[in-house]
């Protein structure tokens, strides 16, 4: 049992003012709000990394066991849906209420791809741009054509070659023929 209230001896407890906690340790699931734009590409069953901020080192394979029907508001007023997600027995490791931390959702994966750090690339209007670093030093902005995206990565799908060498956080007066070192 976790909590009761009222908690003090004395009390008149009658049906309708007894709350009682009881928490079944084998029941435990981590819940996360995901976002009503991407809720669409979250399926039962999907693939699930989870971090525990209890357990800096470690990383949880799971899975999403549920994902709530109805909608809540996320504290900056956002639309998202709540999804259970199955934490894994592991020796050791001794979950408990109130625990934070973050969950990976695995909607795709890819391989095969060239991808950069998104702060790599540069969104402007006449589209996206990467810069990159030749053999003799000097920089040129090349236009890209991006891909899949996940949080921190970008698809590369033209623009970029295996080897290249490319400038993330590029400085905004960067001017093609700039000669750096890197």
């Amino acid at each position: 049992m976790t909590s009761v209230n009222p908690g003090y001896p004395g009390s008149n407890v009658t049906y309708t003012s007894a709350v009682y906690s009881i928490v079944n340790p084998e029941t435990f699931y981590f819940s996360t709000e995901v976002g009503e734009t991407e809720i669409s590409k979250i399926k039962v069953g999907q693939k699930v990394t989870l971090y525990l901020d209890a357990y800096p080192n470690e990383k949880f394979e799971s899975s999403v066991e549920n994902i709530g029907i109805s909608s809540v508001v996320t504290s900056t007023g956002g639309t998202a849906y709540k999804v259970k997600i199955s934490l894994p027995k592991k020796d050791g490791v001794d979950f408990r209420l109130g625990m934070n931390g973050n969950a990976e959702i695995v909607a795709n994966t890819y391989s095969n791809v060239i991808s950069v750090t998104s702060d790599a690339v540069v969104e402007e209007d006449s589209g996206n741009w990467v810069w990159l670093v030749n053999g003799g030093g000097k920089v040129k902005k090349i236009k890209v054509v991006l891909g899949v995206a996940s949080v921190d990565k970008n698809e590369i799908k033209e623009g970029v070659k295996e080897g290249d060498v490319v400038i993330v956080h590029p400085p905004t007066n960067l001017k093609n023929g700039t000669k750096i070192s890197y």
